[in-house]
């Protein structure tokens, strides 16, 4: 932890941004994780120019090792968001090329995720793009969905109210002819 520590001590003269993407694996690789930043903040929460974000999509470890009551982060936060996936018009954007049969077909399998979304190719076929993200064994859509389902991923009921629209994810695609081969940008709005 002697790097987090280090963090800590160049924020005591200016303004770090540090970003901890996909924290649930951190923390399950290192059980002192969640201890030691609660010690840090603790110590250094005056004096600390230090921006900490803490990201996951392991909705279920979030709420119950970062946000619950008993977490040693309970308290520390200052803002909470939840972005939602797309909805199917804003997903609709990002693929002009696909009709609109087979963009119904495309949400109905992945849904509004993003990361899944990006695996689509709206040049190519529907058929090929099920081929190549589902059925090969190196695709990713494959591999994210079987190590979901070998865990217990279903999130507990959120006692947070729904995101207001102005969180949700968007996307950011040009109004333009398809992109033939390139993957539609997707990027969040908060």
């Amino acid at each position: 932890m002697a790097a987090m520590e280090y963090v800590f001590r160049l924020a005591e003269t200016r303004r770090i941004v540090l970003v901890m993407d996909e924290y649930p694996y951190a923390a399950r690789a290192s059980k002192s994780l969640a201890s030691t930043l609660q010690m840090l903040i603790d110590q250094n929460k005056d004096s600390s120019k230090l921006f900490l974000i803490i990201c996951g999509s392991a909705m279920s470890f979030m709420e119950n090792h970062v946000l619950a009551y008993k977490a040693p982060l309970y308290g520390r936060r200052t803002a909470q968001f939840k972005l939602l996936p797309f909805d199917f018009f804003e997903a609709k954007q990002c693929f002009e090329g696909f009709s609109p049969t087979d963009m119904a077909t495309v949400y109905g399998i992945v849904g509004g995720t993003p990361q899944y979304l990006l695996q689509m190719d709206d040049s190519l076929p529907l058929e090929a793009n099920i081929k190549r993200s589902f059925l090969d064994a190196a695709a990713r859509c494959l591999r994210s969905r079987a190590i979901c389902s070998s865990r217990s991923c279903a999130s507990p009921p959120s006692t947070t109210p729904p995101s207001p629209p102005s969180r949700r994810a968007a996307a950011v695609c040009p109004k333009s002819p398809p992109r033939s081969g390139r993957r539609p940008e997707l990027a969040p709005r908060i």
